[in-house]
Parts: C-alpha cells; sequence; structure tokens
C-alpha cells in the first residue's frame, strides 16, 4: 500500500462544487471515480479545501491509498482527468501514515473583479445594496492600508459567512495578510489565510468593496467581528475566485 499527494487544477463553472453530491458532477466526485480501480482504501481518501459551486483552483490537494505506484501512471490519468474538464498537475508519494487535512499552513485566495459588470452590491452593515454603475471609480485607494490592518490575525468570521448548520465550527480565521491591486480590466483582491468558510472570501470582497467605496464604515466591520449579527454581506459571484495557492506545514 502507498500513499500520494496528487495536485489538480480546475474551471469551477464546469462542476456542482468540489465536495462529493449524489447525482451531480462534483470535482471530488470525478476524481473518485477515475482513480477507483487503483484505490486500497477509499476511507483514506482526504481532500484539502472543498471549493464553493463554481470557483476555480490553480491548485488543489487531496491524498489517497493506492494498491501500486500511480506516478508511472501519471500520463493515463492525466488522459483520463482531461476529458472530465481537470488537469492533472503531480502525482508525489507522502509517508502512509500522513494526513493532509487540517495541514494547510496558508491557504491564498485571488478574487478578479471585473470593472465592467453592469452591476455591483455593496453591504452598509445593515443590508445590501444594489449599485447600477461602476463603483470601482470611487475607490479610495488610500484606505487599503486601513483595510490590511482590520484583517490581520485571528479574527471571528462567522458575520463573513453562510450558516454552517453542523455547528461544527469555530468560525476563526487568522488572516496572514490582503492585498488590492489596480489592473487594467480588473481589481486583483488576494487573500491569505488559515482557513476559510463556505463563502468566506466571496463575502469578504464584498465588504472590503463596500469599505473602500465608503458604503461601509470601519466601525461596523468592527462589531461585526465581536458578535453575530442578523445581517451579512451578500457572496460576490463564484466564477472570478480562485483557489490560489496552499502551503503545508510539513
Amino acid at each position: 500500500m502507498k500513499r500520494f499527494l496528487i495536485g489538480v487544477s480546475y474551471l469551477g463553472k464546469e462542476f456542482h462544487g468540489f465536495q462529493e453530491q449524489p447525482n451531480k458532477k462534483t470535482v471530488e466526485g470525478v476524481l473518485k471515480q477515475i482513480l477507483k480501480e487503483y484505490f486500497e482504501k477509499d476511507k483514506a481518501w482526504q481532500a484539502l479545501s472543498r471549493t464553493d459551486k463554481g470557483v476555480n483552483a490553480k491548485i488543489n490537494l487531496v491524498a489517497a491509498n493506492f494498491k501500486e505506484d500511480i506516478s508511472k501512471k501519471f500520463n493515463e490519468i492525466k488522459e483520463k482527468l482531461k476529458k472530465e474538464n481537470i488537469d492533472l498537475l503531480f502525482i508525489e508519494r507522502i509517508p502512509i501514515n500522513m494526513p493532509i487535512r487540517g495541514l494547510a499552513k496558508v491557504k491564498e485566495y485571488r478574487y478578479f473583479l471585473p470593472k465592467n459588470l453592469e452591476s455591483y452590491f455593496v453591504f452598509n452593515g445593515e443590508r445590501n445594496l444594489v449599485i447600477r454603475e461602476n463603483i470601482i471609480k470611487k475607490i479610495d485607494w488610500k484606505k487599503v492600508s486601513d483595510l490590511k490592518e482590520l484583517f490581520k490575525g485571528k479574527k471571528y468570521v462567522e458575520n463573513f459567512s453562510k450558516k454552517d448548520k453542523t455547528k461544527k465550527h469555530s468560525y476563526i480565521t487568522n488572516f496572514f495578510g490582503i492585498d488590492i491591486l489596480d489592473k487594467e480590466d480588473y481589481i486583483e483582491i488576494i487573500v491569505k489565510g488559515d482557513k476559510f468558510y463556505w463563502e468566506e472570501v466571496r463575502r469578504l470582497i464584498n465588504v472590503f468593496i463596500s469599505y473602500l467605496t465608503g458604503y461601509l464604515e470601519k466601525e461596523k466591520i468592527l462589531e461585526m467581528f465581536k458578535e453575530k449579527k442578523e445581517k451579512k454581506p451578500k457572496a460576490y459571484p463564484p466564477e472570478y475566485l480562485w483557489l490560489w495557492n496552499t502551503e503545508l506545514d510539513v
């Protein structure tokens, strides 16, 4: 029995999210279907990041135990996955007892927000507003440094995440840095942290844009860090979000 770490890339529009679901095409479902003939134990399967429906991944990681050295089957597996719109990046041998879930030291997401959308939405701390104009030109770039300081270190993020019905999570993200860059046709927003919850990054995009354009006050953000609120910022569209990189603590 051998254990391997597998890196893949994909466009989220081709799948109904990452996590395996009955009767729906998901990234995890396709991977398990293609790799099942090589499995030693399906129960040893672990995925590092479960991207939301429509979210892309420059690289995502899974690990599993296999009956043989599947690195020798790289080209064969790559061709099978290519037909299902998944790009196989690498297959790397790891210790048999090595779990990958919980080993993410830093997860990096990047959001590429177009400057030519017909409408945008913002959050003022009480409700979400639809703005039918290009609000990107209203960004106060001098406030970016303040935003970076706000989102530094461990923060309570339940107000920036979709409700988790299992109630198993602490809703604490340790932020290692954010950046907001002005490109020719889009705004590139980089978010780094140890872990992110369902829709968290996409809701944070709303918060960042709302703050930089004057719709959301700093005091409102600080309040959301402290206690659960009834109203949450709406999640921005998934198609512009990429899981960009993950550093493992090994």
